[in-house]
């Protein structure tokens, strides 16, 4: 998707298997949690531990971004990370879903948000408050892919009012893998992970 994704190359090769716990505890140190209730446990129900300790850090980011189901319930097993489809665009209400949970990941405070989505007649924007304010965006139309474009701007929206910004990785193909640090997270984040962490923009 992005030409100009490449590995990390300044990473030293590893001497030593890095366990699940450690990787979830450094990952902690730099503010990217598993949510209450979900456990090393629940990861391992998922995933086999040697497919962590085989590709550490980067294998578990993705699990986080993912969600489980519980009873029936789909929940976010981190809120801190999301792992996204950006081939998705088909119908009202995708950009609502998009601004809410990056709303809870970042903290930023926005309301009331609307979206309008025809791909036919090629008109998209997403709409909401902030501030008192009510703003419109309008969204570029290709095809079902999503526009980030305006997750850049709204990347820019919440370092301007919070100090952090949307960050991203598109080593999975079509999905990316987003999150929400400052720059000391990110610095450190990218000490850890094999394919590095780009803002948007």
């Amino acid at each position: 998707m992005f030409g100009w994704l490449k590995r990390n190359n300044t990473k030293s090769v590893r001497s030593r298997t890095i366990t699940l716990e450690e990787q979830l505890q450094a990952l902690r140190d730099i503010g990217i949690a598993l949510n209450p209730g979900v456990t090393v446990d629940t990861l391992l129900q998922h995933t086999g531990r040697e497919k962590y300790e085989a590709d550490p850090y980067d294998w578990l980011l993705l699990e986080m971004g993912c969600e489980l189901e519980r009873d029936g319930v789909f929940e976010n097993i981190s809120d801190h990370v999301w792992y996204i489809d950006t081939e998705v665009v088909e119908d009202h209400g995708v950009y609502v879903d998009v601004f809410q949970r990056l709303q809870l990941m970042s903290g930023i405070e926005i309301g009331e948000i609307e979206d309008y989505v025809d791909i036919m007649e090629e008109v998209v924007w997403v709409s909401f408050t902030f501030k008192g304010e009510r703003l419109k965006w309008e969204i570029e139309v290709d095809d079902d892919w999503m526009d980030l474009n305006v997750l850049a701007k709204l990347s820019g929206l919440i370092e301007r009012e919070l100090g952090k910004r949307l960050v991203f990785t598109d080593s999975h193909g079509q999905s990316i893998l987003i999150l929400c640090l400052d720059d000391g997270q990110l610095r450190a984040l990218n000490r850890l992970v094999k394919y590095p962490f780009y803002s948007f923009g």
